[in-house]
């Protein structure tokens, strides 16, 4: 082989691993706090082996809550840039903070429910915002938004 066709090759390898995507979808756990890792797995099936999140900001990472399940925050998060949580079931917060980092998503799908049940907690929103037809945030508390970009889609 020569070295011109070598050096191309191990150049394309190193530009096809640098252009894969990264992003990992981890599923929700049925009633479980989605503070700690643990409680989100890389299958949607809670029997299954799955892997769990190292955290929270990793950039396109993609947190989902399954419809028909019923989850809560009950201590501080952070949800970094990049980051997506898509709500298609329930979220009950009911910690002290969360915060949504800039260029991170939370969405709220038809029939799903994002409700704050503290009026001692602040939600800080410097990310984006979307509340689908039939989607639903509730709840009140200390919200403070900074560069935030909410809406609401019909």
């Amino acid at each position: 082989m020569k070295p011109k066709t070598k050096n191309s090759i191990v150049s394309i390898a190193i530009m096809f691993f640098f252009l894969q995507s990264r992003e990992t979808t981890y599923y929700s756990l049925n009633g479980s706090d989605l503070t700690s890792t643990s409680s989100w797995l890389t299958t949607t099936n809670a029997s299954a082996i799955g892997s769990n999140p190292s955290n929270f900001t990793t950039n396109g990472d993609i947190f989902i809550i399954q419809s028909g399940q019923t989850c809560h925050i009950s201590s501080n998060l952070t949800i970094g840039s990049g980051v997506n949580l898509t709500i298609y079931g329930t979220l009950n917060f009911t910690g002290s903070s969360l915060t949504l980092n800039s260029l991170g998503v939370i969405t709220v799908k038809n029939g799903g429910i994002f409700s704050i049940q503290t009026t001692s907690s602040t939600v800080t929103l410097n990310g984006t915002v979307s509340i689908e037809s039939g989607g639903a945030w509730t709840g009140s508390g200390s919200n403070k938004i900074g560069r935030a970009s909410c809406r609401e889609r019909v």
